[in-house]
């Protein structure tokens, strides 16, 4: 026997397991009722829309996809209300199942189970809680619609079907994730916040919480300081536990933004802090809240940074302990049973170490990395003590930890491009976390979740399925890596050759996928390089539609982390975009400030004369230029091959019959096509060759062009300092064209419900080193050009028999700085100009 799940397939409440029906019994919670709700939307975009007039379900061919991802389209706007009541007309010849939620309580928290039940025609989601429910009908969308967790990320397209046929028995069952809570911080979401899907900012929020769902998390720190508040509503009704930014401890008010023009002051102020820990308390009853304690400055520093009486160790972690102990009496009053949280942070952790706070024995304590992946105290400005901050092992306490997929730090680190560390690193780290026991609470900075999807989803893995060393395989499937068989030169025969940063040795091997251990390697190793690949292949067959791309695209993303350039000797020591974007920046003001000396913000990556650190960065980045710019010309070949690779006599849109048996594993009518989310039969190469332009192929743009502008504003500066402001104006002049390249690289790549989501890079801001490079053109013109600004306009704008001629000083209104420097383009042309004359 067997059920069909078709458009008219219905989800609907079920009284809670043990209790009498009742009103409430036969409608969702607020949080049910929105996966619900998404869930159908699937189910309308797979099967097609809902027929009430016909006996067979509607095409859909004119859905937009890209409205429909968003579930904004009509399909969602007509999905039935939450108590799931609703009429349908059934096929005549078979009735469709449906879909019925019910709660156990007896389950573990959080667990669920899908089974399908022919006798009855449904199909059985039971739940421990509400979150179990919900996990359970993101499992149906994962595993029998096709909805990979990120989808909308990655634009994903199903396949669309006339129906879906499911044995008797065919199950899902839910096991206890790894981590007890888990979740995303929204942090420097400066891109989410400005983009909208339909004009309305919470949908694109509602996006993100679903998401975090789909990928099994229970947990959000919903925005940044004060921006979190707008979303908590949203986060607690779709199910999510909330917590607080280190900066915010119980997501109270700062102090100055509720006390205006005071200083604050400990204990003087004590009075005033309690009232606002006590509006917050107040504020989040009821909610489901993993408390954060602490003590912070107005400015997200130490406190003592606003009171600065506290001088010593001692007595600053004497204020921390009174200041956290008072904060954990007042939740233990509101609710004696709520999970709180401590983040050994910057000064926190210091005076942890040095047996100076006391926290509760119930707190989970909070390690974090340093930005880049590694479990060690973050570096601030040029100091960087490479101190480990990993839980440490056999504490009997609580333990969790706080990780970076993007940070900001104005410095190396990675925020409109995914983690330059290689995987490896990142998972070898993580295992080790696991193995201390830092299992209670993990948050990961997610930022503005689309550029980060693999490591988001690698993480998740993680979370859900514990360490990634001595696994074989995935929650998905795809654990054959060794299908991947590029040679273990690729990287290096194909980026160029370069070393990842001039001088350096990096000590993750630039070898693509291959699946193999190399000999005389470390077991453990090879252990976690292979379930990586393995992973890493997983993930691109699923998202990249299927086997047809997966080895190549797999390859573009080991490339992508083997190309990276290094500012130091260690694996997290990688350049992410930020050094591209601000180093450039350190380097036109410093000269701008007329300082010749040292440039103090560039010692943490040279240490010398200023001609010395010129000469530093403009190695490291014209060696990083050169690999990104063959893996640019690698990605758009793969892109380019994915699009010609469309085989004849299937397309998106053809509906196929396809059956679950017993173990939850799909077969296809070999008549109607080919299953899964996109193999050779599907017309899928157009979709793939999109997304490798969306995903790895822009974040390469972006390196190479901003390395290359690097360089260029490393030549106009050391020109400049020789006297050479032509020449000097005319290189700033070609940086800026690289920064304003990259940024409409970005824009570029905006389409469908994407439009307007690079508007507001701000951070990396792109767009600003190019602005920075048309001030120093603007000086370097004066310097080299004026104070009566015709000489390079006789030079680069009249024909040669009249340079020499000044009858008429100027016939025509100055040109501005680009158009003169149009004109040096012209006569000069490419990078270098061939015929130097002398300033």
């Amino acid at each position: 026997m067997s059920v069909i799940i078709t458009a008219n397939t219905r989800i609907l409440p079920a009284p809670t397991l043990g209790d009498e029906p009742s009103v409430r019994s036969r409608s969702f919670s607020p949080a049910v009722a929105a996966a619900a709700d998404a869930v159908r939307r699937d189910i309308a975009y797979v099967f097609g829309s809902r027929d009430t007039t016909s006996d067979t379900a509607t095409s859909r061919d004119s859905h937009d996809v890209s409205r429909r991802t968003a579930g904004i389209d009509d399909a969602h706007d007509a999905a039935p209300a939450a108590t799931g009541a609703h009429d349908v007309v059934p096929t005549p010849d078979r009735p469709a199942a449906d879909i019925v939620v019910r709660i156990d309580r007896t389950m573990p928290a959080e667990q669920y189970r899908v089974a399908v039940d022919a006798p009855a025609n449904v199909i059985a989601v039971t739940g421990a809680d509400d979150l179990g429910c919900v996990y359970g009908l993101y499992a149906i969308s994962r595993a029998w619609l096709g909805f990979e967790d990120f989808w909308f990320w990655n634009d994903q397209r199903p396949v669309r079907r006339a129906r879906l046929e499911l044995d008797d028995g065919a199950t899902l069952v839910s096991k206890p994730a790894a981590v007890r809570y888990r979740g995303w911080f929204v942090n420097d979401e400066v891109l989410v916040t400005a983009w909208d899907i339909d004009n309305d900012n919470e949908r694109t929020w509602r996006m993100i919480f679903e998401t975090l769902l789909r990928a099994g998390g229970n947990l959000v720190i919903p925005g940044s300081g004060q921006n979190m508040a707008p979303h908590w509503d949203l986060a607690r009704d779709m199910g999510l536990y909330v917590n607080q930014h280190h900066a915010t401890p119980l997501g109270a008010r700062l102090f100055a933004e509720a006390y205006p023009g005071d200083k604050p002051r400990w204990p003087e102020d004590r009075g005033r802090y309690e009232a606002l820990w006590r509006e917050s308390i107040e504020r989040l009853r009821g909610a489901k809240v993993v408390w954060t304690l602490g003590l912070r400055g107005n400015c997200d520093g130490p406190f003592w940074s606003d009171d600065p009486r506290h001088t010593t160790d001692e007595d600053r972690g004497h204020v921390l302990s009174e200041a956290m102990r008072d904060e954990y009496r007042l939740i233990r009053e509101a609710d004696p049973q709520a999970p709180v949280s401590a983040y050994l942070y910057a000064e926190s952790l210091d005076l942890y170490r040095k047996g100076l706070l006391d926290l509760p024995d119930d707190v989970i304590k909070i390690w974090a990395d340093n930005g880049y992946g590694r479990m060690q105290v973050r570096r601030s400005g040029n100091w960087d003590p490479r101190t480990p901050a990993m839980p440490p092992a056999g504490d009997a306490g609580a333990n969790g930890i706080y990780y970076h997929a993007s940070f900001f730090d104005l410095q190396a680190a990675n925020h409109i491009t995914q983690m330059p560390e290689s995987p490896d690193d990142i998972a070898r780290e993580l295992d080790t976390v696991l193995e201390r026991g830092g299992d209670s609470l993990w948050i990961v900075n997610c930022s503005n979740v689309k550029p980060h999807v693999f490591y988001l989803d690698m993480i998740a893995r993680m979370w859900r399925d514990g360490r990634i060393g001595g696994t074989s395989g995935s929650a998905h499937g795809g654990t054959d890596s060794d299908s991947v068989d590029a040679p273990a030169s690729a990287v290096s025969s194909t980026v160029g050759g370069d070393s990842a940063a001039a001088g350096d040795s990096p000590d993750t091997d630039a070898s693509a996928i291959d699946g193999t251990s190399s000999a005389g390697s470390a077991s453990s190793a090879n252990d976690v390089r292979s379930a990586v690949n393995a992973l890493l292949l997983d993930y691109v067959r699923r998202y990249y539609y299927g086997d047809a791309h997966a080895s190549a695209v797999a390859r573009l993303f080991r490339e992508y982390w083997a190309a990276a350039a290094s500012y130091g000797p260690e694996w997290d020591q990688k350049c992410g975009e930020q050094l591209f974007t601000y180093v450039p920046r350190m380097i036109a003001t410093h000269y701008l400030s007329g300082d010749r000396g040292e440039e103090d913000d560039l010692k943490w990556l040279h240490d010398g004369s200023f001609a010395d650190q010129l000469d530093y960065v403009q190695r490291l980045c014209d060696a990083a230029s050169r690999r990104y710019a063959l893996l640019a010309a690698n990605c758009e070949r793969t892109a380019l091959d994915a699009e010609f690779s469309t085989a004849f006599g299937a397309t998106d849109d053809d509906r196929r019959d396809v059956t679950i048996n017993g173990d939850g594993l799909a077969t296809v009518d070999t008549t109607t096509g080919i299953g899964g989310t996109g193999d050779a039969g599907d017309a899928t190469g157009p979709h793939a060759a999109r997304l490798i332009r969306d995903t790895v192929g822009l974040q390469v743009v972006i390196y190479r062009d901003c390395a290359r502008g690097t360089s260029l504003a490393c030549t106009a500066v050391r020109e400049a300092l020789a006297n050479d402001f032509k020449h000097a104006f005319y290189h700033a002049g070609l940086a800026r064209e690289r920064f304003l390249a990259a940024d409409a690289a970005m824009r570029a790549r905006e389409h469908d419900v994407w439009q307007g989501f690079w508007a507001n890079d701000c951070l990396a801001d792109v767009k600003f080193s190019g602005q920075i490079m048309a001030a120093l053109m603007s000086y370097l013109r004066n310097r080299g050009d004026g104070p009566h600004y015709y000489g390079w306009k006789h030079e680069f704008c009249y024909a040669p028999q009249w340079r020499d001629v000044i009858v008429v000083l100027n016939m025509e209104n100055h040109e501005s700085d680009d158009e003169i420097f149009q004109a040096m383009k012209r006569v000069w042309g490419g990078d270098e100009p061939t015929n130097h004359v002398s300033a």
